[in-house]
């Protein structure tokens, strides 16, 4: 009968354990700023500018002003004080028409996927000469 009650306990405290690992893993309660702050690594499936070898990382955090709008650091590769601002809406980012670090203008959009481990983007950039160019890249949410 003690070893039914051991046993009996170990299963109770296992299922419980896993439950409870479930409930944390699941947060369901967070915002989808604060899903998305934290390290990405950028990787460019088309770049004019730079060689399409190169991925970095950009860190996003969540705006002081405005919680659905993110600022995206080292954005483009310019520098971790080179903020992009992106704004929020569903599962959908936008980049407002906006200028960043030494001149370079941006607009245009990113999709992010059910899990919150990556964005996919599509969006514009002059580096000043008036030609717009289309960037594509993929952020993926750097492991913990």
């Amino acid at each position: 009968m003690k070893t039914i009650r051991i046993i009996l306990f170990l299963v109770l405290g296992l299922t419980a354990g896993l439950y409870s690992c479930e409930l944390l893993d699941d947060q369901t309660d967070l915002s989808v700023a604060e899903r998305l702050e934290g390290s990405w690594k950028v990787e460019y499936e088309n770049n004019p500018y730079k060689s399409t070898a190169d991925a970095y990382p950009v860190y996003i955090d969540i705006s002081p002003v405005d919680s659905n709008t993110i600022l995206i650091s080292n954005f483009f590769q310019l520098g971790s004080d080179i903020n992009a601002i992106a704004k929020i809406s569903g599962m959908t980012l936008t980049l407002p028409n906006q200028t960043i670090g030494d001149g370079f203008t941006i607009y245009g959009s990113g999709t992010i996927t059910d899990n919150y481990k990556k964005i996919t983007w599509r969006y514009f950039a002059d580096e000043g000469s008036g030609i717009w160019e289309e960037i594509n890249s993929i952020y993926t949410k750097a492991a913990y």
